[in-house]
């Protein structure tokens, strides 16, 4: 009877639908959504692609002043080439020249996943945010970024790849791809 008149926990409420804020195939160009900083980015053929290589980064971004502190994003990619490092990924919290990203690498000398930030001029990559795993030229990639507060979780193909609690606060930023 004790447990009987202990009261039921209180039942949660509901989660809030996320906000969408962005969806794109990325089959032709849509500048209401994206704003080519740099790079030389072809919609060909119902694809994007980006034709410059080179140890440089070449951007779009959202144009979305800032996102929200918790969300999800997906990226689905196929790498066709490149000089070196043949990475592609997002970078959020864009703000300044500072930046937290997320990308898969296809480098000859170690391919990898990796969580990397840019905080007052310094690049960081932790190594331990950072797996090294097969990314193949020619297949395709979905990488998933789960961001909540300063907590990060990175999916490669739907498999968990890393986590990673990032060092600082996070500030309100725009995303990047």
């Amino acid at each position: 009877e004790a447990a009987a008149a202990k009261a039921a926990p209180p039942v949660p409420p509901p989660a809030t639908p996320a906000e969408l804020l962005a969806k794109d195939s990325f089959t032709s160009a849509n500048p209401e959504l994206w704003t080519v900083l740099s790079g030389d980015w072809k919609w060909q053929n119902g694809r994007l692609r980006q034709q410059q290589t080179g140890a440089a980064d070449y951007v779009l971004e959202l144009r979305r002043q800032a996102i929200p502190s918790d969300f999800e994003t997906q990226l689905g990619f196929t790498t066709l080439d490149g000089q070196i490092w043949k990475s592609v990924g997002l970078r959020f919290d864009v703000t300044g020249g500072d930046h937290v990203m997320v990308y898969l690498s296809s480098y000859a000398g170690g391919s990898k996943v990796q969580v990397a930030w840019k905080q007052n001029g310094q690049q960081v990559y932790p190594e331990t945010a950072m797996q090294a795993r097969p990314v193949p030229l020619n297949a395709r990639q979905e990488l998933t970024i789960r961001v909540r507060g300063r907590l990060l979780n990175v999916l490669v193909n739907g498999e968990l790849a890393v986590v990673s609690l990032l060092p600082f606060e996070r500030r309100a930023g725009t995303l990047q791809v």
